[in-house]
């Protein structure tokens, strides 16, 4: 049956986590730079004026690793990605925007899956702005069908398929600038409560290279989204 591996989900969430990461650097940087100005944001250089209107760029690399576990093969992940955006101070400390990004992972499995590979590629647009924060986020994943090689008539040839999933995300962060021995230090706290909406599972089919009907539906295999899995294993394959 098509195996299941956790090394595509850490791929996935990566490529969602490392561009929204990127989104909340710029936040707190402009959240800086305004109080360094004294509650202006300004230009770099001294003497610039007002700054109201931004657009900025990033890149990043993304890299993951997991040896063989409980009988699961390890494998190894690394990628890149480009983020680039906009965005408007509408009142003192209210700030919003819009980035978009694009990022290249690929997986190369290791023990009894040694020569399988994959690869993610991830597009995603975030809107965001200054606390309290509001996120609606929609996600779908895709695979392309594929078949086995080395395989002869008892290769797999493996449909295509997706899943979406939607959530929102509703919360704040409250920030505080003070000074302790002379040291500068900006503690925070912040609180978010997540609820997914739209959560499908995955169902794969498969057949055999050398002709047949379609393997039955308890040979398929069948996933959600969420990575609710401990870390260092992956899932193990549940018939449907």
């Amino acid at each position: 049956m098509p195996t299941l591996s956790r090394a595509l989900q850490v791929a996935s969430i990566g490529s969602l986590t490392g561009a929204m990461d990127r989104v909340g650097t710029r936040l707190e940087g402009l959240r800086l730079a305004d109080n360094a100005a004294g509650g202006t944001a300004r230009g770099m250089a001294a003497g610039d004026e007002t700054a109201r209107n931004g657009v900025w760029a990033r890149t990043y690399s993304l890299r993951g690793r997991q040896n063989e576990r409980d009988g699961f093969a390890g494998y190894d992940s690394k990628g890149w990605g480009i983020i680039a955006g906009a965005d408007h101070e509408f009142a003192p400390g209210l700030v919003g925007g819009v980035a978009l990004s694009y990022s290249d992972t690929s997986v190369d499995y290791n023990d009894q899956l040694s020569g399988n590979n994959s690869r993610v590629k991830s597009t995603q647009l975030s809107v965001y702005g200054s606390v309290p924060q509001l996120k609606l986020e929609w996600n779908k994943v895709s695979q392309d069908g594929y078949t086995e090689s080395g395989g002869g008539p008892l290769a797999l040839s493996v449909d295509s398929n997706s899943a979406e999933r939607m959530r929102s995300i509703l919360g704040a962060q409250l920030n505080h600038d003070t000074s302790i021995g002379g040291v500068r230090v900006q503690p925070y706290v912040n609180l978010f409560w997540n609820h997914d909406f739209k959560n499908a599972g995955i169902d794969s089919a498969a057949s055999f290279v050398g002709g047949g009907s379609a393997l039955p539906r308890a040979a398929a295999t069948r996933h959600r989204l969420p990575m609710r899995q401990p870390a260092g294993r992956s899932d193990p394959c549940r018939g449907v």
